[in-house]
């Protein structure tokens, strides 16, 4: 075997080995997968047959996750194009609670804590209490909160 054809089947077999690496890199995830910690994605864990009516009602409510979701824990909706929502129930009084996850210091998506009873921001430390006010900075002002109720099993929101 000539010096040329050797060094040509080794450049072939380097580029054949890198090629499944190249691919994985390409086509992998979206990075759009943010949810609570432990929450779900509400538009990603619905079947496709079960997909909610996420069209706004006549009185400004959207729905927006089924009840039994946010029972398991938080949900955060990224298909509402008006706003983020992350939807909870209080663990102390049972309420529904829809709040804007996106932390007022600088944008980071905010974690549910239920044994903490808090929404903690991995970015800078941010603690807010479950009703969205500021318990510990540097973020000065409270998450936005939405009027929310629940209906036929489903959770709405009033997002607008």
């Amino acid at each position: 075997m000539e010096r040329r054809q050797f060094l040509s089947w080794v450049s072939v077999g380097m580029l054949a080995s890198s090629l499944p690496m190249v691919l994985a890199a390409c086509g992998g995830s979206s990075g759009g997968d943010e949810t609570a910690s432990d929450g779900k994605d509400a538009a990603a864990d619905a079947p496709a047959e079960e997909k909610l009516d996420t069209s706004i009602r006549e009185d400004g409510f959207q729905a927006l996750a089924k009840v039994e979701d946010v029972d398991a824990g938080a949900v955060v909706d990224k298909v509402n194009t008006n706003a983020s929502v992350m939807m909870f129930r209080d663990p102390d009084s049972a309420e529904l609670v829809a709040l804007n996850p996106m932390c007022t210091h600088q944008g980071c998506t905010v974690d549910f804590d239920a044994d903490a009873k808090e929404l903690s921001c991995p970015c800078h430390g941010s603690k807010f209490a479950l009703d969205g006010a500021v318990t510990n900075g540097p973020a000065k002002k409270p998450l936005p909160a939405f009027e929310v109720k629940e209906e036929d099993g489903l959770v709405l929101v009033k997002v607008s």
